[in-house]
């Protein structure tokens, strides 16, 4: 994925696609644990602050990745969204009940 990514170089592509059919490529970086593709999508204009933004962010706190997180965070990733902030409330729930581990 990376390699693919890498060759975002083309102005004709266009990194912030979002429709209902089709993720953002920056979502797949995150669904897919891609930290590295992730900032390489970022550096080349993937915008983390609008809804593909807020649909990464919601993917790597469903995955409890710390790291990538951080990341769209700092990039400017809105970590109080309403949907942010509704699968913070669903994870917090699931770690009460047991279904879910840190």
């Amino acid at each position: 994925m990376l390699d693919m990514v890498r060759n975002l170089e083309n102005p004709e592509v266009h990194c912030n696609p979002l429709t209902y059919e089709v993720d953002s490529p920056l979502m797949y970086a995150t669904t897919f644990g891609q930290t590295e593709a992730a900032r390489v999508l970022i550096e080349a204009g993937a915008d983390a602050t609008g809804p593909a933004g807020e649909g990464a962010l919601i993917d790597v706190i469903k995955f409890r990745d710390r790291e990538m997180e951080q990341l769209l965070l700092d990039v400017g990733a809105d970590g109080n969204a309403e949907l942010v902030l509704n699968e913070r409330a669903f994870q917090e729930a699931g770690r009460k009940l047991g279904y879910v581990r840190d």
